[in-house]
């Protein structure tokens, strides 16, 4: 369990998932390339297919 998961993992998890899909959109020919902390996986894995919103968001916007 992590403590604190909506206020240092959270905001984190959800940045790398948009920038995942907008470099999986960019990049369809030559793939994608991700370089992650492994022990956020488990969150990536989770945001990726259950709560990844239709609409794609600025990455600006989720440093705020």
């Amino acid at each position: 369990m992590v403590k604190h998961h909506d206020v240092f993992v959270k905001p984190r998890v959800t940045y790398i998932v948009e920038v995942l899909r907008q470099l999986a959109m960019v990049s369809t020919d030559a793939g994608t390339v991700a370089v992650v902390d492994h022990d956020l996986l488990p969150f990536i894995e989770d945001q990726w297919s259950k709560n990844l919103p239709k609409k794609m968001r600025s990455l600006e916007s989720l440093l705020k």
